[in-house]
């Protein structure tokens, strides 16, 4: 009964642990031509991202962010002034967002953003790996409790 107790919990926890490897992330490709920016969103099993949200936001200069769609084939062009840097950010479903920054220019290509733009604030949010190690340690505690109780439980009966 405990054995099939603890397979449960182990099957449950292999279950919601592989949820994440069905998400899938968002992915953006962005260059400059001419005085405009032109990207293509995607998603990384290759399907495009069609109708997602994207914000521009000109980093040099002192007009708001322009927020738009992209395309149904997830492409989308923006009006952009030479020179001038931009940081662009996807939203898509789930929740999933890519930001990227690029300085307008002779086919210049945007490079992700890795850390927060002083217009931002940047949140203390824990990293991917302890958010995972701390659920597998929390996993690992019903299999302990029932193998201490089923120790104890022996010694009294004799």
């Amino acid at each position: 009964m405990i054995r099939r107790a603890i397979a449960g919990l182990v099957l449950a926890w292999v279950l919601a642990a592989s949820g994440p490897a069905w998400a899938h992330g968002l992915l953006m490709k962005l260059r400059s031509e001419d005085s405009a920016l032109v990207g293509e969103l995607y998603y990384s099993g290759g399907t495009r991202a069609g109708g997602e949200w994207i914000e521009v936001t000109d980093l040099d200069g002192s007009a708001a962010p322009v927020v738009f769609q992209t395309g149904a084939e997830g492409e989308f062009r923006q009006a952009a002034t030479p020179g001038h840097r931009y940081s662009v950010k996807a939203m898509g479903e789930e929740g999933h967002e890519i930001i990227m920054t690029i300085t307008v220019g002779d086919a210049a290509r945007g490079t992700m953003q890795d850390e927060a733009t002083d217009s931002e604030e940047s949140t203390d949010t824990l990293p991917a790996w302890a958010l995972v190690g701390g659920l597998m340690l929390m996993s690992v505690l019903p299999a302990l409790w029932f193998r201490r109780r089923d120790r104890l439980a022996g010694r009294d009966e004799a």
